[in-house]
């Protein structure tokens, strides 16, 4: 991450600290932020919705990331594709769990 951070050639000692711990800190955040909001959703408009949402969300944010020329693109890429693994997170177990046991 550091060798990331020194990509973008963004001075972010004299901001607080460096740069690369934002990364994973934006998307721990937003994940955890947003992953009761996916959960209201799974159970207002139903899991399908909800999980298909939350994979445009991810998409999205790692297309951002991705592409990012400089360290604010990188961190609201991140962040993006936070929330959609806050949906992941919240609605796949309950999708896995809900389907019948196959017997043989």
């Amino acid at each position: 991450l550091q060798r990331w951070a020194s990509h973008f050639n963004e001075d972010c000692d004299s901001i607080l600290t460096l740069c690369h711990s934002y990364i994973g800190t934006i998307y721990l955040l937003t994940s955890t932020v947003f992953l009761p909001l996916f959960a209201s959703l799974a159970d207002i408009w139903g899991r399908h919705w909800a999980l298909q949402l939350s994979l445009l969300f991810f998409m999205v944010g790692s297309a951002i990331s991705t592409g990012s020329q400089n360290m604010p693109a990188m961190l609201a890429g991140r962040g993006v594709a936070g929330i959609g693994a806050a949906g992941m997170m919240a609605v796949r177990p309950t999708t896995y769990f809900s389907c019948p046991v196959l017997t043989i």
